[in-house]
C-alpha cells in the first residue's frame, strides 16, 4: 500500500503547529519567570531607596523595618476615641520654593499614609518682610478660598496647584479632579467679592498672633507650639515626628466600687463562770454576816 502524499504532508503540517505552540508558550512562560526575578531584585531596592529617603537619620534597612513597624501599628486597628490627631498647622506662601519642596516631599506623603492621626491646617500667607510679620502684603486670594471651601480636600488641591508652574490656571482642574461637587463659579466668587480679601487678612492676623513670630516660611506649628527642633525635624523627616507626637490617652479607670459595710461587732461575751460564782459567795458572805 502507497502512502498518501497529502495525509503525511497534513502530518507534518499539524506536529510543525503543535511544536511551534509549544516552544511559544515555554518563551511565554520564561518571559513571565524573568520579569518576576527582576521584580523580586529591584522592588525592595525601590522600597529601601524611598525609606532612606524620608528617613535619612538612619540606614535603610533600620528604616524599612520601622516604616513596616509604624504602619502595622497605626493601620491594623483604628484610633481610639479618646486619641487627638497631632494637629499640623503651616503658614505659606504659593510658589515658594522651600514650600513647594516641603509639600511635596514631606507634608503630602506624610498626611497621605498617617490621615488617621494628623490634622493639617494650612494658612496661606504672605509677608513683604518675612522677618516682620506685622507687615503683610496681599496675597492672592485663590488658596485661601480654596482652602475654606474645600475643607477636607484642600490639602490635595493644593498639592495639585503647587506641582503646576501656573498655580492659578491649574486650580480648577485640581478642583474638578478633587473637589468635583464644588463649582469653579464659587471660588472665583469668593477670590473676585468681599470674602478673599477677608479670609487673606484673616490669615496675616493668625500669623501676627503667633508667639514667636514667623522669621521664614514655611512656618510649621505641632499643636499650636512652635519650636526649632520641631521645625527642622518637620524639614527631613516629618514621618517620625508625627508618630512621636501622637499620643493615645489612656482611658480613665472606672470609679473605684464604695467599701463593703463594715461588720457589725460581735456581742459582748458573758463574764466567766468563776466570776459569778465569787459574787454570789459574796451576796452570801454579806447576808450572814449582817444576820449575825
Amino acid at each position: 500500500m502507497k502512502d498518501n502524499p497529502s495525509l503525511n504532508r497534513s502530518v507534518r503540517q499539524n506536529l510543525h503547529t503543535q511544536t511551534q505552540s509549544k516552544q511559544r508558550k515555554q518563551r511565554e512562560q520564561s518571559v513571565k519567570l524573568e520579569t518576576i526575578a527582576v521584580y523580586i531584585l529591584f522592588a525592595p531596592v525601590s522600597v529601601l531607596n524611598i525609606t532612606e529617603y524620608f528617613f535619612p537619620e538612619c540606614g535603610a534597612p533600620l528604616c524599612l523595618l520601622q516604616v513596616l513597624k509604624q504602619c502595622m501599628e497605626l493601620r491594623a486597628v483604628a484610633p481610639p476615641p479618646n486619641a487627638a490627631p497631632v494637629s499640623v498647622s503651616v503658614f505659606y506662601q504659593s510658589l515658594c520654593p522651600a514650600w513647594r519642596h516641603f509639600l511635596s516631599q514631606q507634608l503630602f506623603p506624610t498626611w497621605t499614609m498617617l490621615r488617621d492621626i494628623l490634622s493639617v491646617h494650612l494658612v496661606p500667607y504672605s509677608a513683604s518682610k518675612v522677618r516682620d510679620a506685622a507687615t503683610t502684603s496681599a496675597a492672592p486670594p485663590t488658596d485661601a478660598c480654596v482652602v475654606e471651601l474645600t475643607g477636607a480636600s484642600g490639602l490635595e488641591i493644593i498639592s495639585c496647584m503647587e506641582s503646576s508652574a501656573d498655580v492659578v490656571s491649574a486650580a480648577r482642574a485640581c478642583l474638578h479632579l478633587y473637589a468635583p461637587a464644588l463649582s469653579w463659579a464659587s471660588v472665583q466668587s469668593c477670590v473676585n467679592g468681599s470674602r478673599g480679601p477677608l479670609l487673606v487678612n484673616r490669615s496675616g492676623a493668625a500669623a501676627r498672633a503667633l508667639s514667636p513670630a514667623p522669621s521664614h516660611l514655611p512656618w510649621v506649628t505641632f499643636n499650636g507650639v512652635y519650636t526649632d527642633e520641631q521645625q527642622d525635624r518637620a524639614m527631613s523627616s516629618l514621618f517620625t515626628l508625627v508618630c512621636q507626637l501622637y499620643q493615645v490617652t489612656p482611658p480613665a479607670a472606672p470609679p473605684a466600687a464604695a467599701p463593703p459595710p463594715a461588720a457589725p461587732p460581735p456581742p459582748a461575751a458573758a463574764p466567766p463562770p468563776v466570776y459569778i460564782c465569787v459574787c454570789v459567795f459574796m451576796c452570801v458572805h454579806v447576808s450572814v454576816c449582817s444576820r449575825v
